[in-house]
């Protein structure tokens, strides 16, 4: 299904193929082909707000987080239009809070398709079979993440883990720059590890930004691939478990 449809000239969205509001933003910016810094945030969220007053039935969970990026962009617009002198400065402040959220998402998002197409170029190189190798396959457990199975889901439940947990940290986060690197990072996870035999979520990510995210994600998928951590992720709660693997050192 399109995430995207015309009728009547009229440009429809299905909301139900975005993962939450900032990916829908994402698209919308990506429509006016400008950079993400350069966007009229007036006119975006005039557009956004336009979508979700013509959205039809749509299940609340899905509505909900929708709906509270569009209370927010309300707020924003109203401040803009109505500003004096004095809150100029606090405003451009918001806005680049704001549009810095886009921007991460956007990362994060460039990230996710960047580990689809290796996996699907990996499962291209196995298609062709000399012979029965049946006996030598591998089970793979989509709830654990051990350097044989695939990375894309358990990312979209870390993803929805994170905004979830720091969904109202993000809105009033000031901007920071990332001083952390992945490959410190993943010294900072095996460094847990002394203590520890099994890590959460948040003592990994530890910081309510979409850029420490990506970092601590990036350097805990390479662990997993190297399998000196395995991942685990329960279906029904989506609760993360992080444990040694076989390589850890």
């Amino acid at each position: 299904m399109e995430d995207i449809s015309n009728k009547n000239n009229e440009i429809i969205f299905n909301l139900k193929n975005f993962n939450g509001p900032l990916d829908l933003l994402v698209t919308l910016i990506k429509e006016k082909n400008v950079d993400i810094f350069d966007i009229n945030l007036s006119e975006l969220a005039t557009q956004y707000l336009q979508i979700i007053e013509n959205m039809n039935k749509i299940d609340i969970d899905i509505a909900s987080e929708y709906l509270v990026m569009a209370a927010n962009l309300i707020h924003l617009k109203a401040r803009i239009i109505l500003q004096s002198p004095q809150e100029e400065e606090e405003i451009k402040k918001e806005k680049i809070r704001l549009l810095s959220q886009i921007a991460e998402y956007q990362k994060f998002k460039e990230i996710s398709l960047t580990l689809r197409e290796q996996e699907q170029e990996r499962k291209q190189l196995f298609q062709k079979s000399p012979s029965d190798l049946t006996s030598f396959v591998k089970e793979i457990d989509e709830s654990v993440l051990d350097g044989h199975s695939s990375s894309t889901r358990l990312t979209i439940i870390l993803r929805k883990m994170f905004e979830r947990t720091y969904a109202e940290a993000l809105k009033n986060i000031s901007l920071q720059t990332q001083n952390i690197s992945p490959e410190e990072m993943k010294k900072v996870i095996l460094d847990l590890f002394k203590t520890k035999d099994i890590l959460t979520f948040n003592e990994i990510f530890t910081v309510p930004t979409m850029g420490h995210f990506v970092i601590s994600l990036l350097a805990l998928l390479d662990l997993s691939r190297q399998q000196k951590v395995v991942i685990e992720a329960n279906n029904e709660s989506e609760i993360i478990k992080i444990s040694k693997g076989i390589k850890y050192e």
